[in-house]
């Protein structure tokens, strides 16, 4: 609080025992422990037989209220606000006890409920203090007990000044129970004959359920029969998927493998291919470079003079045609073999999808078809290299010229 307790209090509330002082907001919160702590014993009452909630909710009213104020002390809030819920504090109050309905752990009544707790039961007490309090209790016949009229009729004693007529009401409670045995009885002898009669109905309806179980056991001798034949049925199309998935298994490497040297073929023919283009481009401008020293160096003629060429020119010249073409041959022959192996990986890979495919289908493929199909699938592969059919250079050439006059 941002003020002294001393602006709030000393409060003073008009209890079922006269008024009572609070010195400060510690004080009202013991006090309130107190309260609650004397009256723990409604919860339990409650649980037990929740038609005497209402005594609980009656006693939570100025409990709640209590609280409230404590928290808005507590709460830090000025002076005229705390002020405000003080006033509504003392209307509440002054109101509850006007009702009768206020009963705190210091009354005589608060009191006397706890010897009853200890004389009688938990139920008797509560029940008593549905009696102090006024409250209507709405209770079904079913779950009428002895502690009900025991309670209330302490209660009516005990507010009436007249500790005595406890045997008195203790007496007119054992007439009240004679009555009730006799009314048991009553009751226990028409139960009796309804009990007859429907000992009758269960006897119509055990027959019609024998009859009804004979019924189901025929319906469940068919259902038995085909559900063996469907257990059957997918027993044959488990071994059929068994057999497929490990057929299917078996061959899913031969397809990664195909796959793999397909992409594997595509990259070295293009790369292959790319440099192929690019040293037959290098060799062409070396070789045209190198002959154009064969012209006149003055420009009077277009002829080629060959006394023009010096000697390292003539050797530069042999050495293109003789590496440079064979170096753009041998690419060619590499980019060839690589397209004719990624055709032949991709045709494979699709013929083992097909195999694959044509094996989910329910008519499957004959043996023969089925051997004809692995067969060209596991067949040879070649590398697709061109054979050389002459020579192509000046070496070779000469090389040629020689064989064929020492042949001739």
């Amino acid at each position: 609080m941002t003020h002294t307790d001393t602006d709030i209090f000393p409060l003073v509330l008009e209890m079922d025992t006269g008024p009572y002082e609070f010195q400060s907001v510690e004080d009202m919160e013991k006090w309130l422990q107190e309260d609650i702590d004397a009256f723990s014993w409604l919860a339990q009452a409650v649980r037990q037989q929740s038609e005497i909630q209402g005594v609980k909710n009656q006693r939570d009213i100025h409990i709640n209220a209590l609280k409230t104020f404590v928290n808005v002390c507590r709460s830090g809030n000025d002076k005229n606000h705390i002020l405000v819920h003080r006033d509504e504090l003392l209307k509440k109050w002054t109101e509850r006890q006007n009702s009768g309905k206020l009963i705190t752990h210091l009354s005589p009544r608060a009191k006397y409920c706890s010897r009853l707790i200890e004389e009688h039961s938990i139920m008797t007490a509560a029940y008593a203090m549905c009696g102090f309090m006024n409250i209507d209790l709405t209770i079904p016949p079913s779950k009428v007990i002895p502690e009900i009229i025991v309670g209330i009729s302490l209660a009516a004693c005990f507010m009436a000044d007249h500790q005595e007529s406890k045997d008195t009401v203790a007496s007119s409670f054992s007439a009240m129970q004679q009555d009730w045995n006799e009314k048991f009885h009553s009751t226990n002898q028409e139960l009796h004959d309804e009990l007859k009669k429907t000992r009758g109905d269960v006897a119509d309806t055990a027959k019609a359920f024998k009859d009804k179980i004979a019924e189901a056991d025929e319906q469940l001798a068919q259902q038995t029969s085909a559900h063996a034949q469907q257990l059957k049925d997918a027993e044959e199309k488990w071994h059929a998927l068994e057999e497929l998935y490990n057929k299917q298994l078996a061959l899913q490497a031969p397809v990664e493998y195909w796959r793999r040297k397909k992409t594997s073929h595509a990259k070295w023919m293009w790369g292959t291919g790319i440099a192929t283009a690019v040293i037959a481009i290098a060799v062409l401008l070396a070789f045209l470079h190198y002959c154009g020293t064969a012209y006149d160096a003055k420009g009077v003629t277009d002829r080629f003079v060959f006394a023009n060429l010096s000697l390292k020119n003539v050797g530069m010249l042999i050495v293109i045609s003789t590496f440079g073409i064979w170096f753009v041959r041998l690419g060619s022959k590499m980019f060839v073999s690589n397209l004719h192996l990624r055709t032949d990986a991709i045709e494979r890979e699709t013929m083992v999808q097909t195999y694959l495919a044509l094996l989910k289908e329910d008519d499957g493929m004959s043996e023969d078809a089925r051997n004809l199909m692995l067969q060209s699938i596991f067949r040879p592969a070649t590398s697709g290299m061109v054979k050389d059919e002459g020579p192509i250079n000046i070496i070779e050439m000469a090389g040629h010229a020689v064989s064929k006059k020492a042949g001739g």
